[in-house]
C-alpha cells in the first residue's frame, strides 16, 4: 500500500523507512573532535528502537505485523537479499563518508536487496534512503550521487554542528514520536 491503512502496513512502513533513512551512514566513522560518527550511531539506535517498539507493540496487540512480513517472504529470495544487504553494508562501511553509500548506485543495490529480502519493506526503505540523500545535499560536505565519479554536490546550507542541523534533527524526532504515538493509540 502507498499509504498504510492497517497496523501491519504502518509497522512495515515505519521499519522500512527508519532503516532506509539511516543505512546511508553505515560509512560514518567517529572522527575526533566532531559529531560525525556519534550522530550516525544515534540515528542507528533510534531506527532500531522504533523498529523493535513497533514490531513488539504490533505483535502484542495481535495486529499481525510480523506475520504480514514473513508470509510475503520466500526463503531463497530472502536469503539472497539478506546476504546482498550484508555484503553492501560491509563494503559501504569501508568507503569514505558520503561516497558509495550516498549514491544512486547504492540506492538501487540496497533497495533491490531489501525488495528481495522482504517486499513490503522495499518502498518504505527506498523513501527513507532517498530522504537521507536529499537532506545531505543541504550539508557542506559534497555527496557523491554518481559514485564512482569523484564529483559530489552540496548546497552548503547546513553544518553538522550548526543550528539548522539540530533543528531538522529535533523536528524529525518530534514527528517520529508523534506518528508512533498516533499509531499506538489508533491501532491498539
Amino acid at each position: 500500500a502507498v499509504r498504510p491503512e492497517a497496523p501491519c502496513e504502518f509497522a512495515c512502513a515505519a521499519v522500512g523507512g527508519a532503516v532506509g533513512g539511516i543505512i546511508c551512514d553505515i560509512d560514518a566513522k567517529t572522527v575526533k573532535g566532531t559529531n560525525h560518527g556519534k550522530d550516525a550511531l544515534l540515528g542507528r539506535i533510534i531506527a532500531a528502537a522504533v523498529s523493535l517498539i513497533l514490531i513488539a507493540v504490533g505483535t502484542a496487540s495481535g495486529n499481525g505485523a510480523l506475520t504480514y512480513l514473513t508470509e510475503k517472504m520466500s526463503p531463497v529470495r530472502s536469503a539472497v537479499g539478506l546476504i546482498a544487504f550484508a555484503a553492501l553494508c560491509f563494503f559501504g562501511r569501508s568507503t569514505p563518508h558520503r561516497s558509495f553509500t550516498h549514491s544512486a548506485l547504492a540506492f538501487g543495490l540496497f533497495t533491490g536487496a531489501v525488495f528481495l529480502f522482504c517486499p513490503p519493506l522495499g518502498l518504505p526503505f527506498a523513501v527513507g534512503f532517498l530522504s537521507h540523500l536529499a537532506l545531505d545535499i543541504f550539508n557542506k560536505m559534497p555527496v557523491r550521487l554518481l559514485y564512482p565519479m569523484k564529483k559530489g554536490w552540496s548546497l552548503k546550507l547546513c553544518y553538522a554542528k550548526g543550528t539548522a542541523n539540530n533543528v531538522i534533527m529535533a523536528a524529525g524526532l518530534a514527528a517520529l514520536a508523534a506518528i508512533t504515538a498516533a499509531y499506538i493509540v489508533k491501532f491498539i
